[in-house]
């Protein structure tokens, strides 16, 4: 099995195209454009997994916003049995 990722120029495409079907949906009046672009940023923030990302709850979320620096999220996983804390 050989290891697969995205390139550089396959995310900017793929967040390009997140981007323009938002604001078309918000043209028509619909929201699913952002819930779409919100879950393919977090996947690619945080190289979850399909599943990883379906079994992640609100509850496992935290954003942090810091005075003069960008926010970020914490994300609570389960690895191995423990609970792991991620910053994406």
């Amino acid at each position: 099995m050989t290891v697969k990722w995205l390139s550089k120029d396959e995310v900017k495409k793929v967040r390009k195209y997140c981007k323009e079907k938002e604001a078309l949906d918000k043209a028509q009046g619909r929201f699913i454009g952002i819930r779409n672009r919100a879950l393919i940023e977090f996947l690619l923030g945080t190289g979850f997994r399909a599943s990883e990302c379906r079994d992640t709850r609100i509850q496992d979320l935290e954003l942090n916003v810091r005075n003069g620096s960008k926010p970020f999220v914490k994300v609570r996983t389960l690895k191995r049995k423990k609970k792991v804390v991620d910053v994406v």
